[in-house]
C-alpha cells in the first residue's frame, strides 16, 4: 500500500514537472522535440516525413524552395530519424504540441531516472553509491540540455542501462532485445551495439542474440509495410545534409575537421584513444557489461555526429566507474571519483560555455574521450577484497 501510494507520488511530481517544464521551453515549439514530434504526427496522418515537399510543408509551413533575404533556404533539412521512431511515438503524434511535449519530459525524467537505478544495479554498485550518481548524472550538463531540447537521449540510455541489468541477473534475450531502445536514435549508440552483437557471436551467446534480432525485425517488420524504401531515403538524409555539419559536432571528426585542420585527424583521434584503451582488452571479452561500459564512449566519440546532449547516454560507463572506484583501495577510489565528478559535471558545462564564444561545440568531445579512459582506469585499479 505504501509502495503504491509512493509510486503515485513520484508518477504525479514528473507528469507536474512535465507540465512546468515544457510549458517554459514553449513546449519545444523551437527545439528539437519539434522535430520528433512532427516526424511521429506525419507517419499518423499517413503522410511521408522524408519528403522534402511533405515536410517543409507541414512543419514550417512553407515550399521548398523558400529563401530567406540572403538567399539561404529556409527549409534546411527533413526527418532525420529512422521510421520505427516516428511509429514507436504515434501516440504523442495524435496529441497536441503542448500535452505531446509535456508527456515526453515526463518520460525523459523518468527514464533518465530508471536508467541511472538499472545502470546501478547492473554494475554491481554498493547501495552507498547511488545517491552520488543521482547527483553526478542530474548535475551535468547532458542532463539540463536532452530536458531543455526535448531529445531522446534519456530513452537510448535507458536501454543500455537495461541490456547491463538484465546481463548482470542472467536474462539475456531480455539483455538482447533491451537494445532496440538505442535503435530509437542509432547513430550515437551504434558501434557499442555493434561490439556488443561481435562478442555475443564469438561467445556463441544464442539466447542475447535471438533476443536482439528479434527485436530488430520487429523494428523493421512494422515498418517495411509503411514505406518500404525508408531506410535509403533515412540514410541519404544521415549521410547527405546532416554529414555536412561534421566541423560542428561534438565528435572526433568534429575536433579533427574544426580544430586540427582535417577530417584525417578525426581518424587518428579515434585510434588514439582505442589504443590508450587497450589494457582493458582483457577485461572487457570476458565481461559484457565491461565492454558496454567502455564501447558506449567510444562510440559517442566516434560517431559521425553526436551533440553533447547525447553524451546522457554516458549513465552505464559513469555508473561502471564509480561502481569500481568504491570498491578499489582508498588512494585509487578518491582519485577515481574525483576524475568522474569533473569529467561528468564542471567539465561538461566548461566546454559547452567555450562552445558559445567558439560558435562550435566540438572540444566537448573530450568528455566521452576522458570517460574511456576513466572505464579503462577503473578496469586496471585493484578491487579490495
Amino acid at each position: 500500500m505504501k509502495r503504491g501510494v509512493a509510486a503515485a507520488l513520484v508518477a504525479a511530481l514528473l507528469l507536474a514537472e512535465g507540465v512546468v517544464g515544457a510549458a517554459s521551453s514553449d513546449f519545444y515549439r523551437e527545439r528539437d522535440f519539434y522535430t520528433v514530434w512532427s516526424g511521429a504526427r506525419l507517419i499518423a496522418a499517413g503522410l511521408d516525413p522524408y519528403d522534402e515537399n511533405v515536410w517543409c510543408r507541414e512543419t514550417e509551413g512553407l515550399d521548398v524552395a523558400a529563401l530567406t533575404s540572403a538567399g539561404v533556404a529556409r527549409c534546411v533539412s527533413r526527418y532525420a530519424y529512422p521510421l520505427w521512431t516516428a511509429v514507436a511515438l504515434v501516440p504523442l503524434g495524435v496529441l497536441p504540441l503542448a500535452w505531446a511535449a509535456s508527456l515526453w519530459l515526463t518520460l525523459s525524467l523518468a527514464a533518465t531516472l530508471a536508467a541511472i537505478a538499472l545502470a546501478w544495479r547492473g554494475v554491481g554498485g554498493p547501495p552507498r553509491g547511488l545517491l552520488l550518481l543521482v547527483a553526478i548524472v542530474i548535475g551535468s550538463e547532458p542532463f539540463w540540455l536532452t530536458v531543455a531540447g526535448g531529445q531522446a537521449s534519456a530513452i537510448v540510455a535507458l536501454g543500455l542501462a537495461l541490456c547491463a541489468f538484465y546481463t548482470a541477473r542472467r536474462r539475456e534475450r531480455a539483455a538482447g532485445s533491451s537494445l532496440a531502445l538505442a535503435a530509437l536514435k542509432p547513430h550515437v549508440a551504434a558501434f557499442a551495439v555493434a561490439a556488443v552483437a561481435v562478442r555475443a557471436v564469438a561467445a556463441r551467446e544464442r539466447a542475447f542474440l535471438v533476443g536482439g534480432v528479434a527485436a530488430f525485425v520487429a523494428l523493421f517488420a512494422v515498418t517495411i509495410p509503411i514505406r518500404p524504401a525508408w531506410a535509403g531515403e533515412w540514410l541519404g538524409e544521415i549521410f547527405g545534409r546532416q554529414i555536412g555539419h561534421v566541423t560542428e559536432y561534438a565528435t572526433a571528426w568534429g575536433v579533427g575537421a574544426h580544430d586540427l585542420g582535417g577530417l584525417g585527424w578525426g581518424a587518428a583521434l579515434v585510434a588514439t584513444v582505442v589504443l590508450a584503451c587497450a589494457p582493458a582488452w582483457t577485461e572487457i571479452r570476458r565481461s559484457r557489461i565491461a565492454l558496454l561500459a567502455l564501447s558506449v564512449p567510444l562510440s559517442v566519440f566516434a560517431t559521425p555526429y553526436a551533440w553533447s546532449y547525447d553524451f546522457l547516454v554516458l549513465i552505464v560507463p559513469w555508473a561502471f566507474v564509480l561502481a569500481r572506484a568504491l570498491r578499489a583501495r582508498p588512494g585509487t577510489r578518491r582519485a577515481l571519483t574525483a576524475a568522474l565528478v569533473v569529467v561528468a559535471s564542471p567539465l561538461c558545462w566548461i566546454l559547452y560555455g567555450l562552445a558559445f564564444a567558439r560558435e562550435t561545440e566540438t572540444l566537448s568531445a573530450a568528455v566521452p574521450a576522458l570517460t574511456a579512459l576513466l572505464v579503462t582506469a577503473s578496469l586496471r585499479a585493484g578491487e579490495v577484497t
